[in-house]
């Protein structure tokens, strides 16, 4: 994302300020939003009133106020915005049905890799934190590790010089060196498999889906317990391969390119 273009702070606080309101659905005073957010008390003020107006916000008795009306008009814009990505969603839902586990489908998005598809089976076990939108911890994650892989070093370095490698597992990197061994192996391999990376028990495989230019454009990943990935590792690998090389085929990438799909 470019550096020198215009953004406006007042904007950018009053963003913060609904961020702030979604990681407290029940509410919160002007002045805890003030406390939390480090913004003069009037100019919270000011930011609440005014997003009150649009819809943004509500208040509640006892002057709390929480996210307003406004929010899942929103999100309902954007779920069927999605509807454009027919075809990545169609071989999203051919995973599914395939592997009778979790899929999920990721894309880069203002450099960031941001979860865009989810989809349960019966026998599936989903990962309760995970919800269309998410992107944290990409370096404990298979899907955004399948993506960034092929991103050129530099990128890699700069995109992980401010973030935190917290060890959710013993399996989960904890340095930027070590991640990019395991880069170096999802290039190699292809793909990526996730053991207990992100959360004990659970294993992830992800393959990246390419474009006309060998760049990676998305991902596709299933998910399952260890003792069954243990069990249909190999065969998964292969459908999850098979399913992205199709998708990659719809976007001019061509099989005897060299990158992925080893």
């Amino acid at each position: 994302m470019d550096n020198q273009k215009t953004r406006i702070k007042s904007v950018s606080k009053a963003l913060q300020v609904l961020d702030l309101l979604g990681k407290n659905p029940n509410g919160l005073l002007v002045k805890e939003i003030s406390i939390t957010l480090k913004l003069n008390l009037s100019t919270t003020y000011h930011l609440i009133n005014t997003l009150l107006d649009a819809g943004y916000v509500n208040k509640l008795k006892d002057d709390v106020f929480m996210l307003g009306y406004q929010i899942p008009f929103l999100h309902n814009a954007f779920i069927h915005s999605m509807a454009s990505h027919t075809l990545l969603n169609t071989y999203l839902q051919e995973l599914s049905d395939t592997t009778q586990e979790t899929a999920y489908l990721g894309r880069e998005v203002d450099d960031e890799v941001v979860l865009m598809g989810i989809i349960d089976c019966p026998q599936a076990i989903k990962v309760k934190t995970l919800y269309i939108g998410y992107r944290e911890y990409p370096h404990a994650r298979a899907l955004p590790k399948s993506i960034i892989a092929y991103w050129p070093d530099k990128k890699v370095k700069e995109y992980f010089k401010d973030k935190t490698f917290d060890k959710l597992t013993e399996f989960t990197p904890s340095s930027l060196e070590e991640l990019l061994l395991e880069l170096k192996v999802i290039r190699e391999n292809g793909y990526c498999v996730e053991e207990e990376g992100f959360t004990k028990g659970i294993c992830c495989i992800a393959v990246p889906v390419f474009d006309a230019s060998k760049k990676p454009i998305a991902a596709y990943s299933v998910t399952m317990p260890s003792e069954r990935y243990k069990q249909h590792k190999e065969e998964y690998i292969e459908k999850v391969c098979k399913i992205a090389l199709n998708a990659s085929r719809c976007f001019g990438y061509y099989e005897n390119d060299a990158v992925g799909f080893k």
